[in-house]
């Protein structure tokens, strides 16, 4: 609304605004295109526990929750905006957009909790639970639009009224724009100083004790979680991998891995494998150490993987049943890095020191005699995505290796010799980063006081 009926300096400032918060949110705005309940419920803007605060708080524009402040601080914000839009003599036009602004801000946070965009997913705390819109959505819309109303209705104000008489002008306007002063600087004071309290807290880990504890270290493995729900069997695969920043709304996540859905669909169907050993070494192959089923023994898929040739159940308690991916060959553990050679025989598990393959290591030279022999032609193999190959850097002996075309896991071939591995992960979309290092160029050289103060009073 500034944009449009603003003038000059103030129409700049306003594309700033709009500019600045799509830069700083980054690539999750490409995400709008493919999923746009996004803009109602994420990142993180979704409420999936608790109850909301009272309509008579949302209409004071006060969404609760952890880290909020007295409801009665907003008032004055409230309070200034309303009086802006009552002054006679201002931009009608922008007025009116304004007040419509308000009310459609103010009637999405009244109707956000009646708003389900998803349900909590099986597996989670509070399964089956609606997931509804976040009322703080629309109340910072509202919020927007009566600072705005506030900022264009007092402009000028105070020179009219030097020249006017007396009148409830002079009584009113002041106290009304201290107290929204006031009223902002208590807001923001008292959430810093009170913070989240014991509202949040860290997430206990759900999965089993031997499966967070074999996650981590040099040769940790992952952790595949099974859910069935209507004839519909999910998954979701578990490591020592940090998650996202925010919690999203359930299913809006990136496209499946297809070498992980053919290895789970192996383990689940009873369909031709072309070995015994299919699902073990599909799981395997991808770091999966353990498997695990939140739900009750008798269920057929509870049966089903009991009789997979490389799973062994290792407990059934807490409502979860739990089994073992036994590793090919003579390994202890699952790896997520592995060297095989040219036939896709292990040789040796390697070690990581970081997430998602991250790792500095020496690999030793090729042995003569017949394990040396069948060491020759000798290949790294990593448990990713072949998407995981676009940005991540391998070198060996300080030579940089590409990625070949063998199957759907990044695969590099290694020479004989001894020498460092070492693998490191790019920035994703750097251009976008790039495209935010501008933005802040834009910010600092709108917000410093460029010229002399007197060209600045003379304009």
């Amino acid at each position: 609304v500034l944009f449009i009926f603003g003038h000059g300096a103030t129409r700049l400032h306003a594309l700033v605004l709009l500019v600045v918060p799509a830069g700083l949110m980054g690539p999750w705005i490409l995400r709008l295109v493919d999923n746009p309940l996004l803009l109602l419920g994420g990142p993180g803007l979704t409420r999936w526990y608790g109850e909301t605060s009272a309509p008579w708080q949302l209409a004071l524009l006060h969404p609760g929750g952890p880290g909020s402040y007295p409801v009665l601080l907003t008032a004055p914000i409230l309070l200034a905006g309303v009086v802006a839009m009552m002054r006679r003599g201002t931009a009608s036009r922008a007025m009116t957009m304004l007040a419509l602004l308000t009310l459609a801000g103010l009637s999405l946070g009244l109707a956000s909790p009646y708003l389900v965009s998803a349900f909590v997913p099986q597996g989670l705390p509070g399964a089956g639970d609606p997931i509804t819109v976040w009322a703080g959505t629309g109340l910072d819309v509202a919020a927007l639009a009566l600072i705005a109303a506030a900022v264009l209705g007092f402009d000028g104000l105070s020179g009219r009224l030097s020249r006017s008489g007396f009148g409830w002008r002079q009584i009113l306007v002041p106290p009304v724009v201290v107290l929204a002063v006031l009223g902002v600087a208590g807001s923001v004071a008292m959430a810093g100083w009170i913070g989240v309290g014991h509202t949040m807290h860290a997430t206990v880990p759900t999965m089993p004790a031997v499966a967070a504890d074999q996650a981590t270290g040099p040769m940790g493995s992952r952790l595949l979680v099974l859910t069935s729900e209507e004839g519909t069997i999910g998954y979701r695969l578990v490591g020592s991998e940090p998650g996202a920043v925010v919690r999203d709304l359930p299913g809006t996540a990136a496209e499946p891995d297809p070498l992980l859905a053919a290895a789970v669909r192996n383990a689940v169907e009873d369909g031709n494998v072309s070995s015994a050993n299919a699902a073990r070494d599909g799981l395997a192959a991808l770091g999966v150490g353990f498997v695990t089923f939140p739900g009750s023994a008798t269920e057929p898929l509870v049966r089903h993987l009991d009789a997979t040739a490389g799973m062994t159940r290792l407990s059934d308690s807490n409502g979860s049943v739990l089994w073992r991916v036994l590793p090919p060959g003579n390994g202890t553990s699952s790896s997520r890095l592995r060297i095989e050679n040219a036939k896709g025989k292990l040789l040796q598990p390697v070690p990581v020191t970081g997430d998602h393959g991250r790792t500095t290591v020496r690999v030793g030279a090729t042995t003569t005699g017949a394990a040396g022999k069948a060491a020759l032609g000798r290949r790294l193999v990593v448990a990713e995505p072949a998407a995981w190959a676009d940005s991540a850097q391998v070198t060996f002996a300080g030579r940089e290796l590409a990625a070949v075309a063998r199957g759907e896991q990044p695969t590099y071939d290694l020479p004989s010799s001894a020498g460092q591995l070492t693998i490191t992960l790019a920035p994703t979309q750097q251009w976008w980063r790039w495209g935010q290092l501008g933005l802040l160029l834009v910010v600092v050289f709108l917000a410093a006081p460029f010229g002399s103060s007197r060209r600045r009073r003379t304009a």
